[in-house]
């Protein structure tokens, strides 16, 4: 069970996080630039550091895998799974059209987007595999080895991806927020590998907890960016970052919740 103080930090970090937010919000309806952006990133980097004492200040947690689940684990798994397919029919249609105008900017661009492409699809059914772990304790999704590293796998290959392009920290905000989404990715799911390879009993680490909660907080407040960049009419429906955000979104359900079960069964 959480502490009061445990209780207070969370509150601390998720208004910090709805600052951030309604400041980005307030950034887009003015215009607003300069002085406004180190605001931001001071909001966002308290949220952070707030969201990391919060996780880092329990000594230890339950076990990761204990299948029993207070948040009908079972169908957050297959909410990560339709997120994961959603960037994988997304990526599919993006390596199409890139073929039809043979406009990818290069070879090894057009090989890590159909690995991350590959990725999503195979982390898809692994996430199916979670979810009837928990719903069916005679079967045990650690046995799939090889689909364990999907993910993180998937992880890896959006960063190579982001990494190809220079972004400017004031303008391009939603940029830097999907950036930082994406390492949080890649750390989640790296301890999300290495909580299926645990021992049983063996206590989750802090380190998972802190990345989920970060990739969850992140992904939401990436989500929100752009549909207020849509709503402002700065981007389109059918924009490929948009889409990604809708499946950002969904995976960051399974991975709160995931987060967020594990606290639950702590002793």
């Amino acid at each position: 069970m959480q502490t009061v103080s445990a209780k207070i930090f969370s509150l601390i970090a998720m208004l910090l996080f709805f600052a951030t937010v309604g400041l980005r919000l307030f950034m887009l309806l003015f215009d607003l630039s300069g002085f406004t952006v180190t605001i931001f990133y001071c909001l966002l980097s308290a949220a952070v550091a707030a969201t990391a004492y919060n996780a880092l200040r329990v000594k230890s947690y339950s076990q990761a895998f204990n299948f029993k689940s207070h948040f009908h684990f079972d169908i957050m798994s297959y909410i990560g799974a339709l997120g994961f397919f959603t960037d994988f029919v997304n990526r599919c249609v993006g390596i199409y059209n890139s073929i039809e105008s043979t406009e990818y900017q290069s070879r090894l661009y057009f090989i890590v987007q159909c690995v991350a492409c590959t990725a999503a699809f195979l982390s898809s059914l692994y996430l199916v595999a979670v979810g009837i772990s928990f719903n069916d304790l005679n079967y045990d999704f650690r046995q799939l080895k090889v689909f364990r590293f999907m993910p993180l796998l998937w992880s890896i290959a959006l960063i190579l991806l982001v990494m190809q392009d220079a972004v400017s920290f004031e303008s391009n905000i939603d940029e830097i927020l999907k950036q930082i989404l994406l390492v949080c990715g890649v750390c989640f799911f790296y301890r999300f590998a290495s909580e299926t390879l645990a021992q049983d009993n063996e206590s989750a680490g802090r380190a998972t907890v802190l990345f989920g909660r970060l990739y969850s907080y992140i992904a939401a407040v990436y989500f929100i960016d752009r549909l207020m960049l849509l709503f402002s009419q700065k981007t389109a429906v059918s924009d490929f970052d948009g889409i990604f955000s809708v499946s950002a979104l969904l995976i960051c359900t399974f991975v709160f919740f995931f987060e967020r079960n594990i606290v639950a069964n702590e002793n």
